[in-house]
């Protein structure tokens, strides 16, 4: 087989790069000089074919030092070049071959090309755009390649020490967060139908129909608190069941609600005041603006966003962020008192109690009975139930932000007024949706997306 039709181009680089980018985690870091340029050596770009048997090696010899007060804005930058041609190689590699060589690298080598070309000549094209849909810079980048999942994405995975090393220590360390520790669940509602033909928000109050979907929410919400009591009959074929068992088909351990947040828009307040009604003893928060509607970020399929969209995507899409980072994370371990009033958080790494605690109180101390209705009120305390009243943008961003998956998916997703998006975050840090959309607690009348009523749109 000819080498010409089997080549491929791969890309090394001399130096360790580092840039960010705005929409995603770090990316490689560039070690820079004095005049801020990075320090490296132009990419080596290689052209090897699959059977080994003729490699042709292509390199910038150039040696000589580049002055950055000296550069030819009207002429070509050769960072920006040197990034640009690693970029088209890695592109042309991965298009080329079955390497399971990622894109992402082509795109970071395209990102940095662009931020130095903007950096030295302001008046240069502004961004690198991803296949002619958006802006390079605003793609979110993951910090592993999908599907690869990070076990550390909230920051919070217990550090081990230096005596933690050994293998049983850290499966019992890990065995007690998994028993022990508190799995949070996030309830995520979508506001009622709203009117839509007004601009200001105080005046896009919800309809009646809206105030009936919010009616139903909150008492399917306030199901939640309630104690399911099983029809089992003590007197009727109990000679099966233990004593222990009896109770237990009669008693579930509640749902333990903390807290009621909303965003900041007329709609979602509204909605949340009616859900608060059925929820007297849940503490109820003040609005939070991070939770506004937006747009969360640029979304496949798509046509060539405008330059108003890109503006938007820069505005909304780090407050979005903020709100994802504030609201969801896997809870500290529970604070036990030792009998002489030290606390520990049940595991012997020290570490594990260094982990930052957030905005989240949890302390859940030792029973000092083991019987079974004790049992079961420690079961409800190692599970924290929160409900945030916001909007179908947010809501579809979080779940994808939480499950990991390319943001860029979101508008896949479609909530209907006063649905139930419901996620899970254990305490090692694994993520599930258990609800996704759920308006099983509406009538198919009261079922809306926005103005379209019912499924038929």
């Amino acid at each position: 087989m000819a080498a010409a039709a089997m080549a491929a181009a791969t890309v090394t680089v001399a130096a360790a790069l580092t840039t960010t980018t705005p929409l995603g985690g770090p990316v490689e870091r560039v070690q820079c000089d004095q005049g801020g340029l990075p320090k490296l050596d132009p990419p080596d770009v290689v052209l090897e074919d699959d059977d080994d048997e003729t490699t042709t090696t292509t390199k910038n010899k150039a040696t000589t030092t580049m002055d950055p007060t000296k550069h030819d804005h009207n002429n070509h930058n050769p960072i920006a070049e040197r990034y640009a041609a690693a970029a088209a190689a890695q592109k042309a590699y991965h298009q080329t071959s079955s390497s399971s060589h990622s894109m992402p690298i082509a795109e970071r080598y395209a990102a940095v090309a662009a931020a130095q070309r903007r950096r030295l000549d302001p008046s240069s094209p502004t961004d690198e755009w991803y296949h002619d849909l958006f802006p390079l810079r605003q793609k979110w980048q993951p910090k592993l390649d999908y599907p690869l999942w990070d076990s550390n994405w909230d920051g919070l995975k217990p550090q081990w020490t230096a005596s933690d090393t050994n293998d049983d220590t850290k499966r019992r360390i890990l065995r007690d967060i998994r028993k022990k520790g508190v799995t949070r669940h996030i309830v995520l509602v979508r506001h009622g139908q709203y009117d839509e033909t007004h601009a200001e928000d105080h005046l896009r109050t919800l309809t009646p129909l809206g105030r009936r979907q919010a009616e139903l929410t909150g008492q399917r919400l306030a199901s939640l608190l309630q104690q399911p009591v099983s029809n089992y009959d003590d007197d009727d074929n109990n000679s099966d069941y233990s004593d222990k068992k009896q109770r237990r088909l009669r008693r579930r351990p509640l749902c333990r609600i903390t807290k009621l947040r909303v965003s900041n828009m007329t709609r979602a307040i509204e909605t949340a005041d009616i859900i608060a009604k059925y929820l007297p003893l849940v503490p109820y928060e003040e609005p939070d603006p991070l939770l506004n509607e937006g747009r969360p970020c640029h979304h496949i399929p798509g046509s060539k966003v405008s330059d108003k969209v890109v503006q938007q995507t820069d505005e909304h899409h780090p407050r979005i962020e903020k709100a994802f980072q504030k609201y969801f994370y896997r809870a500290p371990m529970p604070i036990k008192t030792s009998r002489d009033g030290s606390s520990n958080s049940g595991s012997s790494s020290s570490s594990l109690n260094d982990q930052p605690v957030k905005d989240h109180a949890t302390t859940r101390m030792e029973k000092s009975n083991n019987n079974d209705d004790d049992d079961d009120d420690d079961e409800s305390q190692r599970h924290e139930f929160e409900i945030i009243v916001c909007h179908a943008n947010v809501i579809r961003y979080f779940l994808c932000r939480a499950l990991q998956l390319p943001p860029e998916v979101w508008l896949r997703y479609c909530p209907f007024n006063c649905s139930l998006t419901y996620i899970t975050i254990r305490p090692t840090g694994n993520v599930s949706c258990r609800l996704m959309g759920d308006i099983g607690h509406l009538p198919y009348e009261a079922s809306t997306f926005s103005q379209h009523e019912g499924f038929v749109w």
